[in-house]
């Protein structure tokens, strides 16, 4: 009889509805909704397999901020008791400290340490990107006349690959000024010096010059490896993923759900319509076979996409506590522009985002409308207006308390 009641729902729900309210049971909406629920869930799964996530080495970032606070690990042509710990406070920093070097009466000055793990940097391995954040003061206001970074490999000093930082503006900033930057691993400019190793990178060294000698100061922050990228799914995992959204999921529909039914009863009160609050849950449960239809259409649709890739800086919803303020604070505009130059061209998109919610929105309307033709025998243009109101306040009312529960 359920099936029954499924099929008919689908072809003709006219006649579905008088059957259904003839007896009305609660038992056929319930499974109708926990269908509708785990097809739901089908496809966020399918959404989230198309969203790749920038992967850093260390596995976090914190690795990397706790690497630039402990001064032990750095050595550099400055006295030892000039290379300190400094306190962070610039909005573009991550962490609590930067690693400070100060020497006096020089032109030249260097941080370099030896003491990181090995890296896997070679073609295969992905992580073909290095970031950091770099800071340089001279006393005389001078900007760096030199500027190297090198990447030692194998623990041994002699052998690097070396990047001169002064051929691009975006890698160095002027004298005093925080600059954020990331250098490809596969930039032809880097050059190898005694057969360096790709697959095994164990230090990092920052070299300037000046044109004369004079006080010179330089920071680093936010030190570490990317460029790999890895599947949603894989890296918050399938179980813990299905999880969540099925957690997620069964409160937000259970919650429109009820809000729907009571929109539809305190519609039906205003145009002096009577029926019990269970009768509308039954007639609204029956109404979310719609999902019968649009989530295995979803999930088609999406299928079709292509795979959108986000850079570490942009993801607040997984790393928050990772992220500058700066980062936090431009990840949403750098998540709508990955969007926007990825999904928006696409023919899929606008199906998936404009005529599909249209299309069942509107077929959810019409169904509520029979409902309440069926329940009161209302004529049609009120059984419209209701359903109308109803389906609106209800789109509203959700919406609201979606975002209140979401910023609690």
């Amino acid at each position: 009889m359920f099936l029954y009641d499924i099929i008919k729902m689908l072809y003709s729900p006219l006649k579905a509805f008088r059957e259904i309210l003839a007896n009305p049971k609660i038992r056929g909406p319930i499974i109708i909704v926990i269908i509708s629920l785990l097809l739901t869930m089908g496809t966020h799964y399918m959404s989230a397999s198309k969203h790749y996530i920038e992967i850093i080495t260390p596995a976090t970032r914190v690795a990397w901020t706790n690497m630039t606070n402990p001064s032990s690990i750095w050595t550099s042509n400055a006295p030892p008791e000039n290379i300190t710990a400094t306190a962070v406070s610039h909005e573009m920093l991550v962490g609590n400290y930067s690693v400070n070097a100060l020497i006096s009466n020089n032109d030249t000055i260097w941080l370099k340490t030896t003491r990181i793990e090995t890296i896997n940097c070679s073609e295969n391995s992905e992580f073909r990107t290095f970031y950091y954040k770099l800071m340089y003061n001279n006393a005389e206001l001078q900007n760096a006349s030199t500027a190297n970074l090198r990447l030692y490999s194998l623990k041994n000093e002699s052998r690097y690959f070396e990047f001169n930082l002064l051929s691009n503006e975006k890698y160095l900033g002027p004298n005093a000024m925080w600059i954020d930057a990331n250098v490809s691993l596969s930039d032809s400019g880097w050059v190898p010096v005694n057969s360096p190793d790709w697959s095994n990178i164990t230090g990092i060294e920052f070299r300037l010059g000046f044109s004369n000698a004079t006080a010179l100061t330089l920071r680093l922050n936010d030190l570490h490896f990317g460029g790999k990228y890895e599947s949603y799914v894989s890296i918050i995992g399938s179980t813990a993923l299905l999880t969540g959204e099925i957690i997620d999921l069964t409160v937000d529909t259970l919650l429109y759900w009820t809000i729907f039914a009571a929109m539809v009863w305190l519609s039906l009160k205003v145009f002096s319509g009577e029926s019990s609050l269970k009768t509308l849950m039954i007639v609204i449960g029956y109404v979310f076979v719609v999902a019968f239809v649009r989530e295995p259409l979803n999930m088609l649709l999406i299928s079709q996409l292509p795979i959108v890739y986000f850079p570490f800086s942009a993801t607040v919803f997984l790393n928050r506590q990772l992220l500058s303020a700066r980062e936090i604070e431009t990840a949403p505009a750098m998540i709508a522009s990955v969007y926007e130059k990825n999904w928006y061209p696409t023919a899929v998109y606008p199906i998936l985002n404009m005529v599909i919610p249209v299309l069942f929105a509107t077929w959810t309307i019409a169904l509520v409308v029979i409902a309440v033709k069926t329940l009161q025998g209302f004529s049609w243009k009120k059984a419209v207006l209701i359903a109308i109101i109803a389906y609106s306040m209800t789109f509203f009312l959700h919406a609201m308390m979606r975002a209140l529960m979401l910023s609690a």
